[in-house]
């Protein structure tokens, strides 16, 4: 079973400070040294300290003021704040989610409803181990795909989300305002992103559920890939999965 250890709970402590560049590069370089030490071969991505201009790179900059928290929760209002002091006119901070399951970092988040952030401020991401990727993450592997073979699989399924049924280029069933973009979606999340295991699913639908479910073909959830998904159920469910698995195993 999964454990049941929680992040460090302290109140909060206002706003990120501004850093200046010297602290800014010292903190990013306790990052890499563990990078390299923890998490670089386990396939988690570690952004550029800048970009090819020499600019402070976004994500980076999510990942050190999540950094200089370690082990508390920084609000999303807090954490665009932080970037925006360096990256004028920035809009919406989607880093501290990206960073998890999509690159690896171990970082929680209260919107996710994260085991270990019951207690935390709404919408708010922690990062709580340097030496841990997140449980959700599976090492990015190159698309098998070709773009005939995705144009076929999107009009398999009539240029809709195989879950919510939104169509590509119309208002998105699940927030209205947004144009549905259709992504590759794994039907298994620990297999390669092949013509046999892809399905369209519109961004809601991706985002909400990345790596968590297997699907079968026509995108209905038919097991759980990330065992944690569990512990977001009613408790007496999970009473039950835990003596169907003594069960199961004994």
């Amino acid at each position: 079973m999964p454990s049941r250890r929680r992040s460090e709970r302290r109140a909060p402590i206002g706003p990120l400070p501004r850093l200046g560049h010297d602290e800014l590069l010292r903190l990013y370089e306790e990052l890499k040294a563990e990078h390299k030490r923890h998490l670089e071969a386990k396939g988690v991505w570690l952004p550029p300290f800048t970009g090819r201009d020499g600019i402070y790179h976004q994500t980076a900059l999510a990942l050190i003021g999540l950094y200089s928290r370690k082990g508390l929760p920084v609000t999303k209002p807090e954490l665009e704040a932080f970037v925006r002091m360096y990256k004028d006119g920035a809009g919406d901070v989607q880093d501290g989610r990206h960073l998890s399951a999509q690159h690896g970092w171990r970082v929680l988040s209260s919107h996710r409803g994260d085991f270990g952030t019951e207690d935390w401020p709404k919408s708010s991401y922690g990062l709580i181990s340097t030496s841990e990727c997140h449980p959700g993450f599976r090492r990015q592997q190159e698309s098998e795909l070709t773009d005939n073979e995705w144009i076929s699989i999107k009009a398999n399924f009539g240029n809709c989300c195989s879950l919510c049924g939104s169509k590509e280029g119309e208002p998105n069933l699940r927030a209205p305002a947004a144009m549905t973009e259709l992504q590759k979606g794994h039907r298994d999340p620990s297999k390669s992103l092949t013509s046999s295991n892809c399905l369209p699913q519109c961004q809601e639908c991706n985002r909400t559920l990345q790596n968590r479910f297997i699907f079968d073909d026509r995108g209905r959830p038919k097991g759980i890939a990330l065992p944690e998904v569990i512990l977001q159920s009613p408790i007496d469910v999970q009473k039950e999965v835990l003596r169907i698995l003594k069960a199961q195993f004994e």
